[in-house]
């Protein structure tokens, strides 16, 4: 995999109000394709490491017609 063809980075910063330290949740994927499974699960997985459950995040995307 010489020759990456695909990159995808998803990245999340926040203040901690408890001891006022900056966070960074991020994550990174590259491959030659990726595939939108792939994608989706990456996601997904960004969205519950930043705090939201995953009921929300299905809920979200009901409630706006995706």
């Amino acid at each position: 995999m010489d020759n990456i063809n695909e990159q995808v980075t998803f990245s999340y910063e926040f203040c901690d109000k408890d001891d006022g330290i900056m966070h960074e949740v991020r994550t990174v994927k590259k491959k030659d394709s990726i595939t939108v499974s792939e994608l989706c699960e990456m996601f997904i997985d960004f969205m519950k490491s930043a705090g939201y459950s995953e009921d929300n995040i299905w809920d979200y995307f009901d409630n706006n017609g995706y």
